[in-house]
């Protein structure tokens, strides 16, 4: 067709061309969005966790530490070196650590730990591996351990991430069940209220131009692109308060000293 018809069409129908068997094509799927396997997306959570965690370790001198699920190694040297008198590294295998003398790694149940109540001074759990609705025996277990005003971190996916659910999707044993209670603020508030945990600070961690030398190949940039501002982790800075059963406790015995002494 000459330029002026494309300007000025001829008046009349159109005919029809029907397309050879050379020329019929099935349409393309559409392309599958960006993404990065589980183990990557976990390492991707270890470096927030360095980066964020890491600058806001307390003093611990002299201090028994707990570590649940540790998913940084970098954590036990940081921990001895703000002068913890012990390390007890619970479900890693350790390695670059494993020279030093005050880290002592373990197997263990971390719903069903084998250390003595009020034991610890400082607790830090990376439960980015355990969806919330299976939180309250490992709070339960901490808060038992926890001395009174001892200290604790609890690391998690943030309640909105784009990866979180992915990643438990792959990784929560199936015979637990799904996770069908919704996402929230609200639900870290409640667990850790009814375990006596005390929020003192939270931070919010965000896929920002920090983590962009993480994404090296190709796809991975282009998985950066795409996540880029999304929300990635966030961190809880917790102190061992007292539960209502220990107050209804006291109450009791304050109670009992006034009765007998009226």
């Amino acid at each position: 067709m000459s330029f002026l018809n494309k300007i000025f069409p001829t008046s009349g129908p159109k005919e029809k061309t029907v397309p050879t068997n050379s020329q019929k094509t099935s349409p393309r799927p559409p392309l599958a969005p960006p993404t990065l396997p589980t183990e990557r997306l976990y390492e991707l959570f270890s470096i927030a966790e360095e980066r964020e965690v890491l600058p806001r370790l307390p003093s611990l001198s002299g201090e028994r530490v707990l570590y649940l699920n540790p998913s940084s190694e970098a954590f036990n040297n940081h921990f001895v070196e703000k002068g913890a008198s012990m390390v007890l590294n619970v479900g890693s295998q350790i390695r670059s650590a494993a020279n030093l003398k005050k880290v002592t790694p373990l197997k263990a149940d971390i719903h069903r730990l084998p250390f003595q109540k009020e034991s610890i001074d400082f607790v830090l759990a990376s439960l980015s591996r355990h969806p919330p609705f299976q939180w309250t025996p490992i709070l339960t277990e901490i808060n038992r351990l926890l001395k009174k005003g001892g200290k604790a971190i609890i690391t998690d996916w943030h309640p909105f991430s784009p990866f979180g659910k992915k990643v438990r999707t792959a990784t929560t044993n199936p015979a637990v069940g799904p996770d069908e209670e919704p996402y929230g603020f609200e639900r870290y508030f409640k667990l850790f209220r009814d375990q006596a945990l005390l929020i003192g600070n939270v931070k919010e961690v965000f896929i920002d131009g920090g983590f962009r030398s993480f994404f090296k190949t190709e796809g991975e940039q282009k998985f950066y692109q795409q996540v880029h501002s999304q929300p990635l982790a966030i961190f809880f800075f917790l102190s061992k308060g007292t539960t209502r059963k220990e107050k209804d406790g006291d109450r009791s015995t304050a109670s009992g000293l006034t009765n007998t002494a009226s």
